[in-house]
């Protein structure tokens, strides 16, 4: 059976320098495709030639040296073939690309964003979102333009170091203007490039391994109980906008992302002790959750739902999360609502409005679908009317105590 590369080091005996020597290229076959690979530095006198890869003629001490070049390149290609096998891309011309960039210790992060995007394109579907990988993407792209704007694209990997992160973070916040929240969802996505660098052997060791950048937390907007209803009161007449509006209250009163929003339907609705509850898996996570239904999304669902096909989504009329999120900044505009609104900040009111409220931490991050209590702590802001509802029950207990009396 033929070998599935074969690498031939050829004379180009047409050429000649004044030092009467010949330059050395590379040709081969990969599977059943033959063609050039690439140039070398290699130079070889006239007298001499070069059989099955080894250099004949001369002096012993000049084919030693032309040997030495030779297992040095073989040894590079050597490496490319198994980059590109481990990565299902083996073929004449990737590995043409491949050694004439130097082989992987001299990808750049075009490569490893190519190679990363790749992977998690495979992904979609199964593992991870259509969106999920669009903020991957995303993340990449923002890098990209920072290296280009320095004329840094031509760095290979291993030469992206702390500093040039730490640049990074001043291109986005100063050059480019971007909030907090922004730049630390920009810089955590990038970490994730680079851990899966280091795993598939691309970077010797991530530039972000100790990198601690600053992490203010970011302020979540929710709306306050008026602004709700001065929401659900705002007067439309386009029933787009109407979908839109009701879809985005449901989302208030249950804490459902867009995406699971978008996809719910009566078959994931279950009626226990005479009470409607959504039970589902996140779409994002797959994790569990359970939600009883308040009395006014229950209004919802029956205006929406299509009880002739319960397998269809409750709000199918909804389009998609970016056409969404313009139609309820425009309504929260004609409502009197000066915050900026996405259906993000419609699971950030649920939480919050719940814990005012006096709903449980743990209670409201199980409906939430959260791994972590934190993350809970994280989307739900306690408001000052808790605070002031808890102050003064606390000054109840304290006020009949002497001590206190002063």
């Amino acid at each position: 059976m033929k070998p599935e590369v074969t690498i031939n080091f050829c004379v180009r005996s047409n050429f000649h320098t004044k030092e009467k020597t010949h330059p050395v290229f590379i040709s081969g076959r990969v599977q059943k495709t033959r063609g050039y690979i690439g140039s070398t530095d290699i130079q070889i006198p006239s007298d001499m030639k070069i059989v099955n890869n080894r250099c004949v003629g001369g002096s012993p001490t000049q084919r030693r040296r032309i040997n030495v070049q030779i297992d040095e390149q073989l040894e590079l290609l050597s490496e490319c073939v198994d980059y590109l096998k481990g990565r299902n891309l083996l073929t004449l011309p990737h590995l043409k690309e491949l050694y004439q960039k130097g082989g992987a210790s001299r990808l750049t992060f075009t490569d490893l964003c190519d190679d990363f995007l790749r992977y998690e394109k495979s992904r979609v579907g199964g593992l991870i979102t259509k969106q999920t990988y669009g903020v991957y993407a995303n993340a990449g792209r923002n890098f990209r333009m920072f290296l280009e704007s320095k004329d840094l694209m031509g760095l290979s990997l291993d030469e992206i170091t702390n500093e040039t992160i730490e640049q990074y973070i001043t291109y986005l916040s100063v050059e480019r203007g971007l909030k907090q929240q922004s730049i630390n969802s920009l810089i955590g996505v990038l970490k994730s490039y680079f851990i899966y660098g280091v795993e598939k052997d691309l970077v010797r060791k991530s530039p972000m391994t100790h990198f601690a950048w600053k992490r203010e937390p970011s302020q979540r907007v929710f709306l306050s109980r008026s602004e709700i209803s001065m929401l659900s009161h705002c007067p439309l007449t386009d029933p787009k906008l109407i979908c839109v509006r009701d879809s985005y209250l449901f989302a208030c009163l249950t804490g459902l992302s867009f995406s699971d929003l978008r996809s719910l339907s009566l078959m994931e609705l279950v009626t226990l002790s005479d009470k409607t509850w959504i039970y589902r898996s996140r779409k994002k996570t797959k994790r569990p959750f359970e939600v009883p239904l308040l009395p006014q999304a229950q209004v919802l669902i029956d205006k929406y739902a299509d009880k002739d096909h319960p397998s269809r989504p409750i709000f199918s009329q909804l389009p998609d999360n970016y056409k969404s999120n313009q139609a309820i900044r425009m309504i929260a505009a004609k409502a009197g609502i000066t915050k900026r609104l996405t259906f993000h900040t419609a699971r950030h009111t649920f939480a919050t409005l719940a814990l005012s409220e006096g709903v449980s931490m743990e209670s409201v991050s199980k409906m939430l679908g959260h791994a972590s209590i934190r993350t809970t702590a994280i989307y739900a802001r306690i408001t000052n009317k808790k605070v002031a509802r808890e102050m003064a029950e606390f000054e109840k207990k304290l006020a009949p105590q002497e001590l206190w009396q002063l």
